[in-house]
């Protein structure tokens, strides 16, 4: 089992016409402690 801490919404960043939002999100599994970080591609429109 993991325990989950509060997840941190990471802002959009642009370059050129790239844009990535992202969330990481800490975690603790079996006395060590990790991180995920999600990253999701936004059309630029």
């Amino acid at each position: 089992m993991s325990k989950s801490k509060q997840a941190i919404d990471l802002s959009v960043i642009e370059i050129e016409n790239l844009k990535i939002a992202g969330n990481l999100q800490p975690f603790i599994l079996n006395d060590t402690y990790a991180a995920d970080l999600t990253l999701i591609p936004k059309l630029s429109g």
